[in-house]
């Protein structure tokens, strides 16, 4: 996307969104953090824009944290981009679709970041994609990645593949047991987020609850 395009399509949400106060972009891809000086043009548009209307523009960002650096994690606190990372469970699971090109492991690639990620982000997310053949596995997964330092879950199935009853079957039992695990830890105090359970879904990503 070039400047151009940056400039006019942050001016047009602006401009166009009338007596709306609270406005957000989602940076989504492919992967954003691949176009780090278009993102970098983006967030300055919108202060711009912030500033010149009194409205607030928040950013929210999916990425799959290979490119995170601390001082990229620095930089997106500091200017308020909310991210979640595109995590679809432990080792096996993730790997099992998102294996580097040279054939090694993503989850190794991003796992070891989420405590210094956590230091700019405390409340970090990640986005689970659930694939038919990893569906029974997705409340072990939740259950693993909140011991990582993940506190904020968004699931959902994966589309454009084909689901078997059975898969179905088990996919809606785990989100069973994900209701259980997320109520059982916030019962005991807890930090967890599950979107499907928010009482806000307008909430923007990345948020605890009262921020």
């Amino acid at each position: 996307m070039t400047a151009d395009v940056i400039e006019r399509s942050v001016a047009f949400l602006a401009r166009e969104s009338g007596p709306q106060t609270e406005l957000g972009l989602l940076l989504f891809g492919g992967e954003p953090l691949c176009a780090w000086a278009e993102l970098c043009h983006t967030v300055d548009c919108c202060a711009a824009w912030a500033k010149r209307t009194g409205k607030r523009i928040s950013l929210d960002m999916t990425t799959n944290g290979s490119l995170l650096t601390e001082e990229r994690a620095r930089w997106l606190a500091r200017n308020g981009v909310k991210y979640l990372l595109s995590l679809d469970g432990l080792r096996p699971t993730h790997d099992a679709h998102r294996k580097r090109r040279d054939g090694a492991s993503s989850f190794d690639s991003v796992a070891p970041l989420i405590p210094m990620l956590r230091r700019y982000q405390p409340w970090q997310g990640t986005r689970i994609t659930v694939h038919p053949d990893q569906a029974e596995f997705l409340a072990d997964n939740v259950r693993g990645l909140h011991e990582l330092g993940i506190n904020q879950f968004l699931i959902g199935a994966a589309t454009g593949v084909h689901w078997e009853g059975n898969e179905l079957d088990a996919y809606a039992g785990q989100l069973r047991g994900v209701a259980a695990f997320v109520k059982d830890r916030r019962e005991q105090g807890g930090h967890i987020r599950w979107t499907m359970l928010e009482d806000d879904p307008t909430r923007p990503l990345g948020y605890a609850k009262g921020q």
